[in-house]
């Protein structure tokens, strides 16, 4: 096949090439912003790419209609899949150096992991090194938390201490929330979509989803927080203000089961 003599499609072959080499970066992105390069969910999504794009790479180097249980479409395959390897290597490799280095608190941390995994969140630069460094501040100022953590942090480990801190439900008083207000943003659907999940996650269990219907209640309160600034809502206080308090009423009232 990859001899075929026939008239061939350079736009395909390049095209599915350049796909590719994009997914695999991408893949990388994706497995760095969810902590982990093994969600299943995450592997078969861009598997079935890897097929979709060798079968575009295959029908260009041949007019002729490529079989997908086919001999030939097992060698367009495994080159998809090295294309995409050598992408991803390449793009996990830039991530490997660490950089960006902060002294907070003592500690010399390596702020990149976390400058790019909250890029979905905070497209601007400048404002994620802020809020990188405000949660790093925030952690290293609690002496327990800092000499638990001290070897994950100088490892540039940000996102997994947080993990960590929440799943033990550690010190809630840190008031990650005041990092993000200090930043000039604005409601995004990636930001929407994290609160209504870390909202339902939180009621998990509780008293409160015995009574209410939580997906109904957190729907309802997010949506009802979008209606005001983002910088607002984010306060330390606003939860117990007479506006917070007012939309925890009415959204306890309409997920009432």
């Amino acid at each position: 096949m990859l001899n075929d003599k026939k008239k061939k499609s350079p736009i395909k072959i390049i095209f599915g090439l350049l796909m590719l080499w994009f997914t695999g970066q991408e893949y990388i992105h994706a497995s760095r912003d969810l902590g982990t390069f093994s969600s299943l969910m995450i592997i078969g999504f861009f598997l079935g790419v890897i097929l979709l794009f060798a079968w575009v790479i295959g029908s260009g180097f041949s007019p002729t209609k490529l079989v997908f249980k086919s001999l030939d479409f097992v060698k367009f395959f495994i080159i998809s899949l090295v294309v995409f390897s050598i992408s991803a290597f390449f793009t996990l490799a830039s991530y490997a150096k660490p950089d960006n280095f902060k002294i907070v608190n003592g500690i010399n941390i390596p702020m990149n992991r976390c400058i790019d995994g909250s890029r979905r969140m905070i497209p601007n630069k400048e404002e994620r090194i802020d809020y990188c460094t405000c949660v790093a501040e925030k952690i290293t100022a609690n002496p327990t938390l800092k000499n638990k953590y001290k070897s994950e942090l100088k490892k540039g480990h940000i996102f997994k201490v947080l993990t960590s801190i929440e799943k033990e439900g550690e010190f809630p008083e840190l008031t990650l929330e005041s990092c993000l207000a200090k930043l000039e943003m604005k409601w995004t659907d990636n930001i929407v979509n994290t609160m209504v999940l870390n909202c339902e996650k939180e009621l998990e269990g509780t008293d409160f989803a015995q009574t209410n219907d939580t997906q109904i209640y957190c729907d309802c309160t997010i949506s009802e927080y979008q209606k005001h600034p983002l910088s607002k809502v984010l306060a330390d206080d606003f939860q117990e203000s007479e506006l917070g308090l007012s939309i925890d009423n009415n959204c306890t009232k309409k997920s009432a089961k």
